[in-house]
């Protein structure tokens, strides 16, 4: 608990209810063997096999630290096969499409939106982002907590997913124009409204006074956003009105470092952009080839390595009198 996010300890709260203590909660932790967990996890058809397996092999191993066992039986059994999603992001002119259609037919969210497609926070970063942490004149913003819904209502700020999760994002001058607007528009919300006496303690959704939790993306009362109707009521009605293919909210942050990556942004600075504790993992699930890619790679090597062919094939150097030596 001390190490998960609530929404990450529910996870692995029901994989635990729902998959292990049925199948392997009767035996004994010291007679746990591996062929019986090898058994188990061959027989799992589920997509979440992964992820039980993760869970049994984490429990596992604070056990051995605990003392309680010697050794983990998991680390002498086949896993099962990680599941890699394969993220589908958007050209630039989808993008553009998208953001239009956000304009015209839901304007409240376009500052969200392009916001994260500018930014590609992750959604918790994004949902917990207060003004305190943007600074307009410089334009910057920092990111500093993250959104988290426990169960049974409400919500609290935590700490970002890593260390490298505390970072600052530069913004661009369209940004900061449209942070700006917004900001007026907040203000001039909250003086119509006026404060709820609750503020934080307030339990009514649908309340119309403004609470003040000084978010910079929330509902029309103050109140922050769900991310779960953001990405499958909002997002989706969006998209379809666009016409562009359908894609996860997550993969908006996918598109955002594989644009940098095609524009010839380093990889250094889009790892910190984006929060990731290495380069490598940047590289591996994040920065995707394109078809723009592709083809600057192939005109680099025409220009720098190919297009002097008098020097690689001296028989095609325009004297005649050489393609015939060479013959």
């Amino acid at each position: 608990k001390a190490r998960c996010r609530p929404t990450e300890l529910r996870r692995r709260q029901s994989i635990v209810r729902v998959h292990l203590e049925p199948r392997l909660g009767h035996i004994p932790l010291a007679k746990l063997a591996p062929a019986t967990i090898q058994e188990y996890v061959t027989g799992l058809t589920c997509r979440s096999a992964w992820h039980i397996f993760k869970v049994l092999r984490a429990a596992l191993n604070h056990a051995v630290r605990m003392d309680l066992i010697l050794s983990n039986p998991c680390d002498r059994v086949t896993a099962p096969r990680q599941p890699r999603h394969k993220p589908t992001f958007w050209t630039v002119q989808e993008t553009v499409r998208f953001l239009a259609e956000c304009r015209r037919s839901s304007p409240r969210w376009y500052p969200l939106f392009m916001t994260e497609v500018s930014t590609g926070l992750r959604l918790g970063e994004l949902l917990a982002l207060q003004w305190r942490d943007v600074d307009l004149d410089a334009g910057r913003l920092y990111v500093t907590q993250g959104l988290d819904r426990p169960q049974g209502g409400g919500f609290t700020f935590g700490e970002p997913k890593s260390e490298k999760s505390h970072r600052t994002v530069r913004l661009s001058q369209e940004i900061v124009e449209e942070l700006r607007a917004l900001r007026r528009r907040q203000v001039e919300t909250r003086l119509r409204r006026g404060l709820c006496a609750k503020n934080g303690e307030c339990r009514d959704q649908q309340c119309a006074l403004w609470h003040d939790h000084d978010l910079v993306f929330s509902q029309p009362n103050g109140k922050p956003h769900h991310g779960h109707n953001l990405t499958q009521r909002v997002m989706r009605g969006i998209i379809g009105r666009a016409g562009v293919p359908r894609i996860r909210f997550h993969d908006l942050r996918h598109g955002h470092d594989t644009l940098l990556a095609e524009s010839g942004v380093s990889l250094r600075a889009i790892m910190e952009r984006s929060g990731h504790s290495n380069e490598a993992f940047t590289l591996a699930r994040y920065v995707h080839a394109t078809p723009d890619m592709q083809e600057q790679a192939a005109r680099v090597v025409s220009e720098r390595l190919l297009s002097n062919q008098s020097l690689i094939n001296p028989g095609r150097s325009g004297d005649p009198s050489a393609n015939g030596a060479n013959g």
